[in-house]
């Protein structure tokens, strides 16, 4: 049986970085996989889920909490509320580059 969906989220991680921006087929399984790794989030500094509309916002938050030395945040056309997102900002104090734009 073919996977592609665990083939597709290794082109779009890197060691620093994570671009999911309209990866509409991607599981969050995959990602949650990843991501539970902490010494490689502790090397991420780079996160883009513009467009990723479809993950919950609590996997998000839950997921990029631990990315402790996050520096870019793109998460415009999620579902993060205002107060989601400053929350976030609030618990980590490095990101300094950030897109968010509010469509609900």
């Amino acid at each position: 049986m073919k996977n592609t969906g665990f083939f597709f989220a290794l082109i779009l991680f890197s060691d620093r970085s994570i671009d999911l921006r309209g990866s509409y087929d991607l599981k969050m399984d995959y990602i949650y996989s990843y991501m539970k790794d902490s010494t490689r989030c502790t090397f991420i500094t780079s996160v883009n889920l513009t467009s990723c509309y479809w993950i919950p916002s609590a996997f998000i938050k839950k997921s990029l909490i631990r990315l402790k030395n996050l520096e870019t945040l793109l998460v415009a056309d999620t579902k993060l509320t205002n107060s989601d997102l400053k929350a976030l900002l609030t618990a980590l104090p490095k990101v300094r580059n950030k897109r968010y734009i509010s469509v609900g």
